[in-house]
């Protein structure tokens, strides 16, 4: 927009970039288009504005829309409908759930492809500041926010048979992905892939990099990196939204900060010398602790690794 000639207090350069995306979807009939914009203000030969925005979207993948059934049993899962029926009561409030241990069942899981899944789709906004001191010194700080809606999954099981029980007892009806035998007793769950929830995602990301060329001992070069997850926060859909309410804990909804791959804190540094034929480098890499939802929130530890190379590259 405006080049480095135009000699305007404040503004070395300003810079647009512009672009769209298209694609199109037979698996799935779905016509996707999104744009981007991206500005860069150069303010002087040591500070650099900028900014971008862009919508995204990821297409459900071969095996979400066109998987066979993949079965298998669920053990032990409660049935709080047969647990207030065996009590006589007419609501879910009324369950005495401490009491349910005798309505348990293995159920049947059937996961299936989907071929009405839409895409995954967000919205990704970021700013940020570069300051470059010398040309070997560099400092950057970038704020990001990605929201997500439509991110597909599954319901776990049972949140399936706690769905039903909801429905029945409340008058909405039977969760219709769930079987039961004409005893009353759950026996089999079609568990789809779903867009179920959306998401909201943010941090912020520091960087700094130095150069050191020809003293006599070689050059030298340094950085670091550190990511800080600052939100992941879930927002639960209708089904598991219904969960909550009724005091039951749900398969997805709330901050999934520390969980899984979702560490609150990233990082990084290297140190590289370089002399002649000679090169080392070290590394070290910085992980926060995570609970491992797979494992009953099992609590993994913080890590540190290092790394360390040595090159010889002989010059003719």
């Amino acid at each position: 927009l405006i080049p480095d000639s135009a000699d305007i207090p404040f503004v070395r350069s300003l810079d647009l970039q512009l672009a769209a995306r298209f694609e199109d979807y037979s698996d799935i009939d779905e016509q996707i288009l999104k744009p981007k914009a991206a500005l860069g203000w150069r303010i002087n030969d040591q500070f650099l504005v900028r900014a971008a925005y862009s919508q995204g979207f990821r297409a459900p993948n071969l095996e979400t829309v066109n998987a066979s059934e993949i079965r298998r049993v669920q053990e032990n899962l409660t049935d709080y409908y047969s647990c207030a029926v065996g009590q006589g009561v007419t609501s879910f409030a009324a369950i005495n759930r401490s009491a349910c241990s005798n309505y348990r069942f293995n159920v049947e899981d059937v996961r299936a492809g989907n071929r009405k899944l839409k895409s995954e789709t967000s919205d990704n906004f970021s700013a940020g500041l570069v300051f470059t001191p010398t040309p070997a010194l560099m400092f950057s700080v970038d704020w990001w926010r990605i929201e997500q809606d439509g991110v597909i999954g599954v319901f776990e099981s049972q949140d399936h048979l706690n769905l039903d029980a909801i429905g029945r007892l409340g008058g909405g009806g039977p969760n219709p992905a769930l079987t039961r035998n004409t005893l009353g007793e759950p026996i089999r769950i079609d568990n789809q892939f779903l867009n179920l929830d959306a998401r909201t995602i943010e941090g912020v990301d520091l960087a700094a990099t130095w150069r050191l060329d020809g003293t006599q001992f070689g050059d030298f070069r340094f950085g670091v990196d550190v990511a800080l997850l600052e939100k992941f926060d879930q927002t639960p859909s209708a089904e598991s939204a219904a969960l909550l309410a009724a005091g039951l804990p749900a398969s997805a909804g709330g901050s999934l900060i520390e969980q899984d791959d979702n560490p609150r804190t990233r990082g990084s540094a290297y140190a590289t010398w370089t002399s002649g034929a000679w090169e080392v480098t070290g590394a070290a890499r910085y992980v926060g602790a995570v609970k491992d939802s797979s494992a009953l929130l099992y609590k993994g530890d913080d890590w540190l690794t290092f790394n360390a190379t040595v090159g010889y590259a002989p010059q003719d």
